[in-house]
């Protein structure tokens, strides 16, 4: 069991939020476009939410009606996937992880996504975890959660979004894992997302 250490860290990139954000929507919408039925099932999920001008949404029906939406099959998967941040943790009981037993008070570094990417912890997919473990700092992504709902919200409930099927375009995305950074990772340059609107 881990506690979060709540302190701050000094900000590196002051564009680092911003960045983050562009890259969780791009994420986000790659996960959506590349699947058969998710584009549908949030369309219609996420349809009540958009207001009639359809450039405004209501934020509250996003986060407390639209579970595909929030757990998304998709949101908590991207951000399980993508969150290259690291986090200083407390142990408050005593737990065995990766074969080392820690005792309380011990202190460490660890990515979010070495976490989340362990199916000891997860299971091989949030979606079918039989217990609820939020992100170790999930708090920090509340306005990208914000931006991330919002923008396929209007994407997808304002317009007919479809993946462009050109045969140049069906690479999913590689993230860039190699390159160490704060919040989402980004994309490889290469493969694009194209859609038609």
């Amino acid at each position: 069991m881990f506690r979060e250490d709540r302190e701050k860290p000094a900000s590196i990139d002051s564009n680092v939020p911003t960045r983050s954000a562009y890259e969780m929507l791009s994420n986000t919408i790659a996960y959506l476009i590349h699947s058969q039925e998710l584009p549908g099932r949030i369309r219609a999920e996420v349809a009540p939410a958009v207001y009639i001008d359809g450039e405004t949404v209501n934020l509250k029906y996003l986060t407390e009606k639209c579970p595909r939406l929030e757990a998304l099959d998709l949101f908590n998967e991207v951000l399980r996937v993508n969150s290259a941040d690291a986090l200083a943790h407390e142990v408050i009981a005593p737990i065995l992880f990766d074969g080392k037993m820690l005792l309380e008070g011990t202190k460490f570094m660890i990515s979010y996504c070495q976490l989340h990417l362990d199916e000891a912890v997860w299971g091989p997919s949030t979606t079918l975890t039989l217990t609820w473990k939020d992100f170790l700092g999930i708090k920090a992504f509340h306005a990208i959660r914000v931006f991330d709902h919002s923008e396929v919200a209007l994407l997808f409930g304002r317009y007919e979004v479809a993946f462009d099927t050109d045969a140049t375009n069906r690479e999913f995305p590689y993230l860039d894992d190699r390159t160490a950074g704060l919040g989402t990772m980004a994309a490889m340059p290469g493969p694009d997302i194209k859609l038609v609107i």
